[in-house]
């Protein structure tokens, strides 16, 4: 070697290590400034790796300026504890303030804090309770329109493909997280070439360092979102008109499957974002849904909605013949072989649904009744009357239709016991009639003879009355009324609003006049606690009268205490708990039949029910109410925890001013709410604050300088 390059090689590494005193020194100076050094990654740390890929390009048609940001983690260190400045609190907080627990109480790790401040969704792909490294794991905004608006996520269409849309591979241990979020609902899809799962996840702006003022919403599941693969299998067809033509365009959904055995027709885990959309010939494909048969949906503008027959994964491409949109002839009826009812193709018109088969002998004498109705309203644009058929035999039905000259809408909605729409309208005898409004409120049920007509009359004749105010009047608040429940009182008209605060200085409220159900959960931001249903292991807690066949050898049941009559225990029976997922029969109207309550459902969805509520006067309301339930790992016996996701919601006017008074259950989930308060949005920033809008039964309620006592008259 020359001396030359000698030379050379002692003096790069003087100046290398000059550079490391100095770097040393600069490092020594910021820490003495109180710039803190990061922390160094800690093995004992929750193993979910930290994110390291570069943000996702955006998906076709969606600049990078405008797509929010998702960082996937792959194959990267695992995550470095949070200092605790940087914990989830609020800007200018005090860092002794960070949360500890989460939304529900939970002991919140380094990692969910993580989870928390980056605003992220992270979890495991798992398939036979073992992780699966180098899955595919998709995310999708889905609206809440969508997500909340359907019950058990059964006939949802999302955003249409080519939206926001993420995507990373999940590391050795099976671990994926996307950050970099925002507020809304999220889907994630899992696959590898042979399995496929889906999951669905919400972000609220109660969970978001600083956004809102209050107790935190994080939610801990966020962090440890486990996505169950199944094997799967592609669907794939065409979609065309009754002559054989392609229809383009046509939104096509899975609305639900069937279980491996055959005879359970179940719903399917979360589909809120797996639709697809025909293309010019009309195709269609599905390339991952779990294998089994599958029922699927169709929407197509200018065509009936309706759902298809059985089609199984891997068979060759189904030919769909979509039901032709149909106009009646004169004085003929509308007949849908759809079992999809859609509310809105009856947009601005009050709808009269008339639930009924021909073998039921009270809803043939209510026949002659309902003609006289259609035939006073049938040329009034603002309603519309759709018979409801829950024959097992739509010939049967069809037949008597046009035998008896009944000119209005039909739909044909098959055995009783099977049909998602008579459970969503809480249909338990028939004949059922039920009023809506134009907003698909319900205004009244169980009408019979002369009270349908003078039901529609009186609705239609306010409706006239109010068009011309109806632009300066706030939201409408239209009542469900029970059968037995009093009746609300009469509306003042826009101009001069009933003041809701008495004279005697007395707030009167009672959520069974004048509220309305909404089966939407965390209302103007509420979050919820959860609640531990009893278990009674291999033994009912009272006597059924019919059980369903089950699967399982052993079978667990457990109950909910809803409401507050003589037996309110809602009882439950766990099939298929050496599984996963589990399976549950609810007796949702608690009449002792496990049989009549529709198919099992998933332990981990909503369950609607009917629940008998004895007012102050002593009369008996029926309240719809809404659960999401999920299994309890921590019982000794299968059982589950649940919470409520609906509330009852109306527009007050206390001296001069318009409040949203909702009434929603937090922590005691009994379907009574009065433990849980009233919520009043006192400041009309459509949020609530628990410090200064939450009022108990007795509280001093105070708007525009005027102080009232709150009375709230149910049990």
């Amino acid at each position: 070697m020359s001396e030359n390059v000698k030379s050379g090689m002692v003096l790069l590494a003087a100046l290398l290590l000059g550079g490391l005193l100095v770097a040393g020194l600069v490092q020594q100076v910021e820490l003495g400034r109180g710039k803190e050094k990061k922390p160094e990654a800690n093995t004992s740390a929750q193993p979910v790796p930290e994110p390291v890929a570069p943000p996702v390009a955006p998906s076709q048609g969606e600049s990078a300026s405008t797509k929010t940001e998702a960082r996937a983690a792959v194959d990267a260190p695992p995550a470095p504890p949070i200092p605790k400045q940087n914990a989830s609190a609020a800007p200018g907080a005090d860092p002794a303030d960070a949360p500890t627990v989460d939304f529900f109480g939970k002991p919140m790790t380094a990692f969910d804090r993580l989870v928390n401040e980056r605003v992220g969704i992270a979890g495991q792909v798992v398939m036979a309770d073992r992780p699966v490294p180098g899955a595919t794991v998709v995310l999708r905004r889905v609206s809440y329109k969508a997500a909340d608006g359907a019950p058990d996520y059964t006939g949802v269409v999302s955003d249409p493909p080519g939206g926001k849309e993420w995507s990373t591979v999940t590391d050795a241990e099976g671990k994926y997280a996307f950050y970099g979020l925002d507020e809304g609902h999220f889907g994630l899809e899992a696959h590898t070439d042979t399995a496929c799962g889906v999951e669905d996840m919400t972000i609220r702006g109660g969970s978001i360092p600083g956004r809102l003022p209050g107790k935190l919403a994080y939610f801990a599941a966020r962090g440890e979102l486990a996505i169950e693969l199944w094997p799967s299998g592609a669907l794939s067809g065409r979609v065309l008109t009754p002559d054989g033509q392609p229809v383009a365009g046509a939104t096509v959904y899975p609305y639900q499957m069937q279980s491996p055995t055959g005879t359970t027709t179940i719903e399917p885990v979360p589909q809120v974002f797996l639709s697809v959309q025909t293309g010019t010939e009309g195709a269609f494909r599905f390339p991952r849904l779990p294998a089994g048969r599958w029922q699927l949906a169709l929407r197509a503008a200018g065509y009936a909605d309706q759902k298809t027959d059985w089609l199984s994964t891997g068979d060759q491409a189904a030919e769909i013949r979509i039901n032709p949109p149909g106009s009646p002839a004169q004085g003929g009826a509308k007949m849908s072989d759809s079992a999809a009812f859609n509310l809105s193709d009856y947009t601005g018109k009050y709808v009269l649904l008339d639930f009924w088969a021909v073998w039921c002998g009270p809803c043939r004498e209510e026949i002659p009744n309902i003609k006289d109705v259609y035939g006073e309203f049938k040329d009034n644009p603002r309603f519309a009357l759709v018979g409801m058929d829950l024959d097992s035999n739509p010939a049967d039905a069809k037949k008597y239709v046009s035998e008896n000259g009944m000119g209005w809408t039909h739909m044909f909605l098959g055995d009783w016991s099977k049909s998602a729409i008579a459970k969503q309208y809480r249909v338990e005898a028939i004949p059922c009639l039920i009023l809506l409004d134009p907003h698909g409120k319900e205004l009244a049920r169980d009408l019979r003879g002369p009270a349908v007509g003078e039901a529609v009359r009186k609705a239609l004749g306010a409706s006239e009355q109010g068009d011309g105010a109806e632009q300066s009047r706030p939201e409408s608040v239209a009542t469900p009324v029970a059968v037995s429940a009093p009746a609300p009182e009469a509306t003042a008209p826009a101009t001069a609003p009933t003041d809701n605060g008495t004279s005697d200085g007395v707030l009167k409220l009672s959520i069974d006049v004048g509220f309305d159900y909404s089966s939407e959960g965390f209302p103007l931001g509420l979050g919820a606690g959860q609640s531990d249903a009893q278990s009674t292991g291999e033994r009912p807690c009272k006597t059924l009268s019919a059980e369903p066949p089950y699967h399982s050898k052993k079978v667990y049941y457990g109950y909910l205490r809803l409401g507050n009559a003589e037996d309110n225990r809602f009882v439950f029976a766990i099939d298929e708990s050496e599984k996963s997922p589990w399976y549950g029969y609810f007796d949702r109207n608690n009449n002792g039949d496990l049989t009549d309550d529709g198919p099992p459902v998933i332990i981990s969805a909503n369950v609607d029910f009917d629940v008998a509520v004895v007012l102050p006067n002593g009369k008996t309301v029926r309240r719809p109410y809404k659960i999401w339930q999920w299994p309890n790992n921590q019982s000794s016996k299968p059982c589950i925890r649940f919470y409520s996701v609906c509330h009852h919601e109306t527009k007050l006017h206390i001296n001069g001013k318009t409040v949203t008074a909702v009434a929603f259950e937090q922590f005691n989930h009994d379907a009574l709410y009065r433990d849980d308060g009233i919520w009043l949005d006192l400041n009309g920033d459509n949020r609530m604050d628990e410090k200064t809008e939450l009022f108990k039964d007795g509280s001093t309620v105070t708007v525009n300088g005027r102080s009232l006592l709150l009375k709230l008259d149910y049990p």
